[in-house]
């Protein structure tokens, strides 16, 4: 069953100490959205989002982006980042309907699985260089790959991550129902795990993506080629 949307008043204090795997930029926050506890943000995400009715709503600033490009000439840690932490020595399954505004090149709505600036795993609804929606996966340890993946037709796509502690599989749907899979990862990450929900726009205006239909339950899909 899904649980209803609960908005908790928020509270921000910014982190005077943080151990090696957590970004001195994050902050408190206290956000219960569709059943889970966003208890941190990055990059001020705390400034920019709302809630309308069912729907979790975050704009990415314009030249904002996470990406450390192989050749070491772009080291960017600059999207705001909402970030719920999950026990990864269990397994888990997270899932959300996302639909964006992607005008320009690289704008995306973004899902993270964030140790830290350097370490991370991004999977994106993003516009490519020819103008066209697609599904987009990122690897981070100090420098990024980089795969995008089917064209998305439509201006919202279900994305979901699933882990049975051992591996780690990114899938998309374009009817939340039929999924397919992006990229499967080892799971090497620790045990203290966050999700995040972002929003960039490195080389636009701004891009507003708006998250809903969210759950996340400790179990993990049964075949990690199907995603079901």
């Amino acid at each position: 069953m899904k649980k209803t949307l609960i908005l908790i008043t928020m509270s921000l204090t910014i982190l005077m100490g943080c151990s090696d795997n957590q970004s001195t930029k994050m902050k408190d926050i206290s956000l219960s959205f569709s059943g889970l506890e966003f208890t941190k943000t990055v990059n001020d995400a705390e400034k920019h989002f709302k809630v309308e009715g069912n729907k979790l709503i975050l704009e990415g600033i314009h030249q904002t982006n996470y990406f450390i490009s192989p050749d070491g000439s772009r080291m960017e840690a600059s999207a705001p980042i909402l970030l719920t932490q999950i026990n990864n020595q269990k397994s888990f399954t997270f899932s959300t309907r996302m639909q964006s505004s992607i005008e320009n090149k690289y704008d995306a709505g973004t899902l993270y699985l964030y140790v830290n600036d350097n370490d991370w795993l991004k999977f994106a609804f993003e516009l490519d260089e020819k103008g066209r929606r697609r599904v987009v996966t990122v690897r981070t340890k100090n420098t990024s790959d980089d795969n995008n993946h089917d064209i998305i037709t439509q201006d919202y796509v279900y994305m979901k991550i699933s882990s049975d502690t051992k591996q780690i599989g990114f899938y998309y749907s374009t009817n939340g129902t039929d999924w397919n899979l992006a990229r499967l990862y080892r799971n090497e990450y620790p045990a203290n795990l966050w999700i995040g929900i972002s929003s960039q726009s490195p080389g636009g205006k701004g891009n507003i993506a708006y998250f809903e239909d969210m759950t996340f339950t400790e179990t993990s899909v049964t075949s990690f080629r199907l995603g079901e």
